[in-house]
């Protein structure tokens, strides 16, 4: 599976319609997206709106959102302060989601 990884200067000046139909766009050929600045929740409700009126069980099933935000990620990756994965459905899966001693979040992110 492809995997881009798309910054936040990459979107910040589309409208949330644009930046919606640029993900659905990749993801709907098969594209894992990983977006640097994650979406905020009105624009996941829009994401999700737009999926489903796309989905075709032949070709589309729809996606999968994985989001990391707030102090897991000021603690684990510094200035980047919240990290979206979008992917084709039912090709991701968190797997495990742990508290360690060293008082970083972390998680397995499976892609089949």
């Amino acid at each position: 599976m492809e995997i881009d990884f798309i910054s936040r200067n990459a979107t910040k000046h589309l409208k949330t319609k644009d930046k919606i139909q640029l993900i659905l766009k990749m993801v709907k050929r098969g594209v894992m997206i990983v977006l640097e600045e994650g979406l905020s929740p009105e624009e996941q409700i829009e994401l999700l709106k737009e999926t489903m009126k796309e989905i075709d069980p032949l070709r589309f099933i729809g996606i999968d959102i994985i989001s990391f935000n707030g102090s897991f990620m000021q603690k684990s990756i510094g200035k980047i302060t919240s990290l979206t994965i979008i992917a084709p459905g039912g090709k991701v899966e968190i797997i495990k989601n742990h508290q360690t001693n060293s008082l970083y979040n972390f998680c397995k992110v499976i892609v089949f």
